[in-house]
């Protein structure tokens, strides 16, 4: 796993067990970060992200991104580093996590320029990983770890009961978002960018946000998702809130060799 900190993966192991997430510096190389950093300029020059701006009453988002098969034929080594991690990922938790069977959502670049922000939210899949590539002024990412009443989908299998499980969950999701509430069920990490540094949380359970990039340049992080064999994200019809996928600004480039 290259210059990756498993000296202990028992330690890392339970870790991730007692606290819901790993930080980890220096799992890829510095060298490797640049490279694949030169990768997303080049495709950036003659590609269109998508661009990611809405701003509603409970969150903010604004940040470009690519994502899926763009990623795999444009950036070199990307389809190993995700299944290194995916390793990484197995080593260290007592559950099997797969890829997703959506790439779309299961591997994406996220460019953000300064001035953009992600606000507090969760992800729809258990385990999200994100590799940082760059240093930048800002751009923290702040997490409270084990910070949500989720619902057991056990209790609503049936079709019928899809929408008020969602209604429920997100009326109990606005419950935790006063800082005085999430502060007294977790305890806020704060990581921020720096090239190589590897960032393990569940998904579905921590309440996470990234904060205003500032300076002249852009953070950039490769985002890696996983979850549990047989759940499936084909069905998904919007692309985590950016809209309809048929809908994406996106344009197609010639596909560069390893």
């Amino acid at each position: 796993m290259g210059n990756t900190q498993i000296s202990d993966v028992q330690a890392l192991k339970d870790r991730f067990a007692r606290n819901g997430y790993l930080v980890l510096q220096s799992f890829v190389t510095r060298e490797e970060c640049a490279r694949l950093d030169e990768d997303i300029e080049e495709y950036r020059r003659t590609a269109v992200l998508v661009d990611v701006k809405t701003s509603q009453p409970h969150r903010r988002l604004e940040f470009s991104t690519f994502h899926g098969s763009a990623v795999e034929e444009n950036i070199r080594g990307s389809a190993e580093l995700n299944r290194r991690i995916e390793d990484f990922v197995n080593a260290v938790s007592s559950t099997r996590y797969v890829e997703l069977d959506n790439k779309d959502i299961g591997l994406s670049v996220n460019v953000t320029a300064p001035g953009g922000v992600f606000t507090w939210h969760y992800d729809r899949h258990e385990i999200t990983t994100i590799l940082y590539l760059n240093e930048v002024q800002g751009g923290d990412l702040d997490f409270y770890p084990s910070c949500r009443l989720l619902l057991p989908e056990a209790w609503f299998r049936a079709k019928w009961l899809a929408f008020p499980r969602r209604l429920v969950q997100f009326g109990l999701d606005l419950l935790v978002r006063p800082a005085w509430v999430r502060n007294r069920i977790s305890d806020m990490v704060s990581v921020a960018p720096a090239p190589g540094t590897l960032v393990v949380v569940i998904g579905t359970r921590t309440l996470h946000r990234v904060r205003d990039v500032r300076g002249q340049v852009a953070r950039k992080a490769m985002v890696f998702a996983y979850d549990r064999p047989g759940r499936t994200f084909l069905n998904v019809q919007d692309y985590y809130g950016y809209g309809n996928k048929s809908g994406l600004n996106t344009t197609s480039r010639p596909t560069r060799t390893a």
